[in-house]
C-alpha cells in the first residue's frame, strides 16, 4: 500500500506559467486596451480639472495683480505730480536763484509801545502778554503771502518762497519781561529787491494795526535798518530744505516702484503713466507659464504597463490558487505522482508552443505504457479516475478499456469518486489499481485533491497519471 502526501512547498514552474498566461492573449490584449484607455482617461480628466483650476487661479492672480498695478499707478502718479510741481517751483523759485555766499541782507528794527503803564506786578504780566501777542500779529503779517504778492507785482519775480526769506525774532512763547523790540531780517539778491520786500512788509504791518489794536492800544515805530552783503545761513538752509524735499519725492517714487513684485517693462510703463493699457498676466508676452500639453503617449504607456501587471497578477493566482486544473504537472509536483503528458492534436498556436520543449506522448504510447504496468499486477480489474469526464477523457478511457479487455482486465471510469458511492465500494472492495486521467484545463483542482485523498484513505495504488494537453 502506497501513500501520496501533498507537498506544501511545491515549486512554481515560471516558464509554464508564462505560457499559460500567453494562451489567453486575446483577453489579455482586450484587458490592456481597456486599462490603457481607463488610465489615460483618468489622467486626462485630472489634467482637465487641474487646467481648469489653474485657469481660475490665474484669473484670480490676474485680477489681484491688476488691482495692485492700479493702486501703484495711482500712488506713483499722485507723488510724481507733486514732485513735478515742486521741481517746476524750484526752477522758477527766487530763493533757488540766490547765491547764499553773496546775499544782500537787511535787518529792520521796530519798537512797539503800549499806552498802558506798568504799576503792579499784575500790570507787568498783562503788558508782557499784550506785547507778545501784538509782536506775533506783526510777525505773521511780515511773512504772509501778502508780502510775496506785493514784491511779485513790483519786481516781476515769482512770489513763491519770498516769505521764507523773511525771519523775525518772535518766539511762540511769551515772557513776563517782554519788551517792545521787533526785529525783522530779510534776504534778497539785490538792494532793489530788499527795498521792495521792506515796503511790502511795511504795508502788511500797517494793514494789521487794527487787528493789533484789538489786543491793546499801542503804537509801532520803525527805529532803523542796516544792510549787509555776504554769506547767509538762512538762504543756504532754505535752499537745502527745498533740495531735500525734492529728493524725498524721488525716494518715494523709487520705493513705490520697488514695492511691486517682479515688475516687467510693460507694467513699469503702465505705473509710470507712459501707457494707459492695463497689462494682463494672460496676454501675449506676459510672464505667465504656458500650460504643459497632455501626453497621451506617456499615459497610454502607463496604462499598458498597468494592464500587463493586472494580467500577470490574475494569471498567477489562477495558475497557482485557482479552482481549475491548469497545471499539467499538478499531480507530480503536489503528490509526487509520475505524470505523462498526452498530446492533443487539436491544439494549435500558443497551446502547442507551450509544450514544444516537453516530451509529449501519443495516445497509443500512453495506453501501451499503462497496459504494461497493469499487466505486472495480479489483478482482473482497474479504475480510471478523473475530476472531469470530458470527451477526451472518455475517449482515452474507452481506448484503454478496450486494450485491457483483450488482456482480460475489466476497467471502470469514475468521475469524482466521492459522488459515486456504489462504484467507490466496488473499487475499494476489489482493491483496484488506479489510473488518473485529466484534461488540461477542464479538470478541477479541488476534485483532483479529493481523488488523491480517496486513494490514500482506502490504501489504493496509482499506476499512472495522464495529463491531456
Amino acid at each position: 500500500m502506497m501513500n501520496y502526501p501533498k507537498n506544501e512547498d511545491e515549486q512554481i514552474r515560471i516558464v509554464d506559467w508564462l505560457w499559460f498566461t500567453l494562451e489567453s492573449w486575446k483577453q489579455g490584449i482586450l484587458v490592456i486596451l481597456v486599462t490603457a484607455a481607463l488610465v489615460t482617461g483618468v489622467f486626462y480628466l485630472k489634467y482637465r480639472n487641474d487646467a481648469a483650476d489653474q485657469a481660475v487661479e490665474a484669473a484670480a492672480q490676474n485680477d489681484s495683480r491688476q488691482e495692485e498695478l492700479q493702486a501703484l499707478r495711482d500712488q506713483y502718479l499722485s507723488i510724481n505730480q507733486a514732485y513735478q510741481k515742486n521741481l517746476d517751483d524750484m526752477k522758477n523759485s527766487y530763493l533757488m536763484k540766490l547765491d547764499p555766499y553773496h546775499t544782500s541782507t537787511r535787518v529792520i528794527q521796530y519798537y512797539i509801545s503800549l499806552k498802558e503803564q506798568k504799576e503792579t506786578k499784575e500790570d507787568n504780566i498783562r503788558v508782557s502778554n499784550a506785547l507778545s501777542a501784538i509782536k506775533k500779529t506783526y510777525a505773521s503779517a511780515a511773512v504772509s503771502d501778502l508780502v510775496g504778492s506785493y514784491v511779485s507785482d513790483r519786481t516781476g519775480i515769482a512770489s513763491e518762497g519770498i516769505s521764507g526769506l523773511i525771519t523775525t525774532d518772535v518766539s511762540n512763547s511769551s515772557s513776563m519781561f517782554e519788551n517792545g523790540n521787533l526785529t525783522i531780517t530779510i534776504a534778497a539778491g539785490s538792494k532793489d529787491d530788499l527795498d521792495a520786500m521792506e515796503e511790502g512788509i511795511q504795508r502788511a504791518i500797517q494793514k494789521s494795526e487794527k487787528e493789533a489794536d484789538l489786543i491793546a492800544d499801542h503804537s509801532i515805530t520803525k527805529i532803523g535798518s542796516a544792510d549787509s552783503t555776504g554769506f547767509s545761513q538762512t538762504v543756504l538752509d532754505l535752499q537745502q530744505n527745498r533740495i531735500n524735499n525734492l529728493n524725498s519725492y524721488q525716494n518715494i517714487l523709487t520705493s513705490t516702484l520697488s514695492s511691486g513684485e517682479n515688475l516687467n517693462d510693460e507694467e513699469l510703463n503702465y505705473i509710470k503713466g507712459i501707457t494707459d493699457s492695463l497689462p494682463s498676466l494672460t496676454a501675449e508676452g506676459a510672464d505667465a507659464p504656458a500650460a504643459e500639453a497632455f501626453s497621451f503617449g506617456k499615459y497610454s504607456a502607463i496604462g499598458i504597463l498597468v494592464g500587463i501587471a493586472l494580467i500577470l497578477l490574475a494569471s498567477f493566482f489562477q495558475y497557482n490558487y485557482g479552482r481549475k486544473l491548469v497545471h499539467p504537472y499538478y499531480a507530480e509536483d503536489s503528490y509526487g505522482i509520475e505524470t505523462t503528458l498526452l498530446s492533443d492534436s487539436r491544439k494549435t498556436g500558443i497551446e502547442r508552443l507551450r509544450y514544444r520543449r516537453i516530451k509529449l506522448f501519443r495516445e497509443e504510447q500512453v495506453i501501451q505504457t499503462f497496459e504494461n504496468r497493469i499487466c505486472q499486477q495480479d489483478v482482473t480489474s482497474a479504475a480510471i479516475l478523473t475530476s472531469a469526464a470530458s470527451d477526451s477523457v472518455k475517449r482515452f478511457a474507452d481506448n484503454l478499456s478496450d486494450a485491457l479487455a483483450q488482456k482480460g482486465i475489466h476497467t471502470v471510469l469514475v468521475e469524482n469518486p466521492a459522488d459515486h458511492p456504489k462504484q467507490n465500494f466496488e473499487i475499494i472492495k476489489e482493491k483496484m489499481p488506479v489510473f488518473i486521467a485529466e484534461e488540461i484545463p477542464c479538470g478541477s483542482k479541488l476534485d483532483a485533491d479529493q481523488i488523491i485523498s480517496f486513494v490514500n484513505d482506502n490504501g489504493l495504488t496509482i499506476l499512472g497519471c495522464c495529463a491531456m494537453v
